[in-house]
């Protein structure tokens, strides 16, 4: 995969581009087929240190004005840095923009507008952004692949409070627009892409354009990091929202309940994902740092939660967690 990734990026039309590539420590043929591609890539090799790590060493590397993201199992259609540079060219007032995917699956279907089913098609752009206008009214000559479509622009910086709505594979930020804040964050195992465009957006503007410009493939691959757990996701976003948000005094000032009320919903989930998983200490933890929140009365599920985390250990114990549980979901659905 990482081959036709790096054949994407040599194919685009737009010609004055350098592609470095970080090997994050591989252990399989990746070095071999990097080598197949000679100087036209440049290669950074490092121990196995996590996305965040490899992602900030090519943006420290990286000589150009305007950098793109592409992960290893993506491809770019041969427009996409053209049109993104004609974009930005003829936007100076946006710092970022990132566009609309093609979901590619292991069995060949395609689904179109990826961002939209991550949502299941509930996100408004217009609702999201300050303002809109269509490509062809910014007075670029229209790409031959691509019919007119619109973008969007403002302030995305509330918005990633509560949702993950960048692909990585389809932005392009402003090198001017990177300090030594805003950075990928080196710890997390998943969303560390999350943290990096919530602090560009918490100074800068963003635009998303709806048209597809990249491919996101759908496999099942060992070591792929969104199949990791639903307990690290949960945990990794709340941590997002105490590193960054909760840093941000101005922003809490102004949106403090809206922020505790996600805080308490995500660390009653962390419970539930907790027990599911045998693991009682961390739904303790959890449900502690609920409390604190003051945010009323807990709803019945979370009130069983605290309950079962309480209960005697076992196997037992845990199918009757499951089964539980499940009820209070039902329960919580009808509510």
């Amino acid at each position: 995969m990482v081959g036709d990734a790096i054949e994407s990026a040599l194919r685009q039309t737009y010609a004055r581009k350098e592609i470095i590539v970080v090997d994050d420590g591989s252990v399989d043929e990746t070095a071999a087929v990097l080598a197949g591609f000679g100087d036209r890539i440049r290669i950074i090799r490092q121990s196995n240190a996590g996305a965040g790590v490899a992602r900030n060493r090519a943006i420290d590397a990286a000589r150009g004005e305007l950098i793109a993201f592409l992960d290893s199992d993506d491809e770019w259609f041969d427009f996409k840095l053209e049109l993104q540079v004609s974009v930005l060219q003829a936007m100076p007032q946006i710092d970022f923009l990132f566009t609309e995917f093609v979901v590619r699956r292991s069995s060949g279907e395609v689904l179109h507008g990826g961002t939209r089913q991550w949502h299941d098609n509930q996100i408004d752009w217009q609702t999201l952004f300050a303002s809109n206008q269509r490509f062809s009214s910014l007075g670029v000559s229209s790409l031959p692949a691509v019919a007119d479509f619109t973008i969007y622009s403002g302030s995305l910086y509330r918005h990633l409070l509560k949702h993950y709505l960048i692909l990585p594979t389809t932005a392009i930020v402003r090198t001017a627009a990177l300090d030594q804040l805003t950075r990928f964050a080196e710890g997390p195992i998943v969303f560390e892409d999350w943290e990096f465009f919530a602090r560009l957006a918490r100074c800068h503007r963003g635009a998303f354009a709806d048209v597809e410009t990249a491919v996101n493939r759908g496999h099942q691959t060992p070591g792929r990091l969104t199949m990791c757990s639903s307990l690290t996701k949960l945990s990794t976003h709340a941590a997002i929202i105490e590193r960054v948000f909760e840093s941000d005094s101005n922003f809490m000032r102004e949106h403090r309940q809206e922020v505790n009320s996600l805080k308490a919903d995500l660390f009653a989930r962390i419970a539930r994902e907790a027990l599911l998983g045998a693991r009682p200490d961390l739904a303790r933890a959890a449900l502690r740092k609920r409390r604190s929140l003051k945010v009323g009365s807990p709803r019945l599920n979370t009130t069983i939660y605290s309950l079962l985390s309480y209960a005697p250990g076992g196997s037992k114990a845990i199918r009757l967690a499951r089964q539980t549980l499940r009820l209070a979901r039902t329960i919580g659905r009808r509510a």
